[in-house]
């Protein structure tokens, strides 16, 4: 799994996240340095909002192993699924 921590302080990264498929935050930072809950919080809100979005570009049925889907909502979002869960980073765009 990659290093949550130093992907957040990568230029133009809001925040990075790994959650289960079904929307469950696994893990969250964001180099905002205000509140330790905000990635998360930031993380679940991305998830209910491209819910639908992931079901259908990332489906339960996928043979390969990675799949990379962009989505912009406002901000340029990255959502790569390994083992079964899904790694995002929000960027500034």
């Amino acid at each position: 799994m990659p290093d949550l921590e130093e992907l957040a302080r990568e230029d133009g990264v809001l925040c990075v996240f790994v959650a289960t498929k079904d929307g469950f935050v696994v893990d969250a930072e964001a180099d905002t340095g205000v509140d330790p809950e905000e990635p998360a919080a930031i993380a679940s809100t991305i998830l209910l909002r491209t819910k639908g979005v992931m079901d259908r570009l990332i489906p339960e049925h996928l043979e390969e192993e990675k799949a990379k889907v962009s989505v912009v909502c406002g901000h340029s979002l990255i959502l790569e699924e390994i083992n079964d869960l899904i790694i995002g980073l929000l960027y500034d765009s």
